[in-house]
């Protein structure tokens, strides 16, 4: 039963920060749509899923100055590193400054939100557990904030209700 559900090896992998700033550069000239996000996802192909491993998904997400990541809640954990720039984050009732070099973290299931209040770039590395959630079919999603919007994942769900996806 248990050799059924292992995976085979799963690969070390590397990805370049050139190759990853000309995507966050490109990125940059897209508008936000509602409470969607601007992420370069790393993914590693021999996991069989969208994560950079079996259990956790690393995206950078950039965000141009005077930007505002509307206010949003998913029940995996968050972890932020900030690569470049300055701005703050509310989870619940907490505000949290940054500026490079920082890491903060947003517990599970907290509605948060995101702004880049300095006059360059903000580049966050984000670390979550999605990954490990989404192959469990238990990650959820409330996006954009309203009760009406909590979705689990499953199989053609976007998250960003309010987003046009290809």
């Amino acid at each position: 039963f248990y050799r059924h559900l292992l995976q085979a090896r799963v690969r070390p992998a590397k990805w370049g920060w050139s190759d990853v700033d000309k995507h966050l550069e490109e990125l940059a000239h897209d508008p936000i749509r509602g409470a969607d996000r601007r992420f370069v996802s790393l993914v590693n192909a021999t996991t069989g899923t969208n994560g950079a491993s079996p259990g956790l998904f690393i995206g950078i997400q950039v965000m141009n100055p005077g930007e505002h990541i509307h206010i949003h809640r998913h029940n995996s954990v968050a972890i932020y590193h900030i690569l470049e720039g300055s701005g703050y984050s509310l989870v619940e009732d907490e505000r949290i400054d940054w500026e490079q070099g920082d890491t903060f973290i947003c517990p599970a299931w907290n509605y948060h939100e995101h702004f880049c209040t300095g006059d360059k770039r903000a580049v966050q590395y984000v670390v979550q557990d999605l990954t490990a959630l989404s192959v469990l079919r238990a990650l959820i999603f409330e996006e954009p904030q309203g009760k009406e919007h909590i979705q689990q994942v499953q199989e053609g769900f976007a998250p960003h209700l309010d987003t046009v996806h290809d």
